[in-house]
């Protein structure tokens, strides 16, 4: 038996409250909630192997790959971003002369 990730992001919602999708995502993976054992039984209830998991991703291709994952998994939460073709501009080389500092001005009207 499986989930689509469409019904994880569903009963994420049902079991926490959020302010917006962003912060169900954020409850899914940084907040370790597919990651640790004590929350996929909260976000699965069927779970029967709890030794395991097996995660099946759609590729941008079409095709999909299967993972395997013995629990507990390491995690080191390194991001993980697809490669991009634009280039960002240098830290290193700043616009400054010694000595000068930059910074940004936020205004909120409340």
């Amino acid at each position: 038996m499986g989930y689509p990730f469409s019904e994880l992001v569903e009963q994420q919602k049902r079991l926490r409250g959020t302010d917006n999708e962003y912060h169900v995502l954020l409850f899914l993976s940084k907040r370790k909630t597919l990651w640790l054992k004590l929350y996929l039984e909260d976000l699965v209830p069927e779970w029967k192997n709890k030794s395991r998991i097996r995660v099946e991703l759609e590729l941008p291709t079409g095709n999909k790959r299967e993972y395997i994952f013995n629990l507990p998994v390491k995690m080191d939460y390194r991001l993980l971003t697809p490669g991009s073709k634009i280039k960002s501009p240098s830290t290193e080389k700043g616009i400054l002369l010694p000595g000068k500092y930059s910074g940004s001005l936020f205004s909120l009207d409340l």
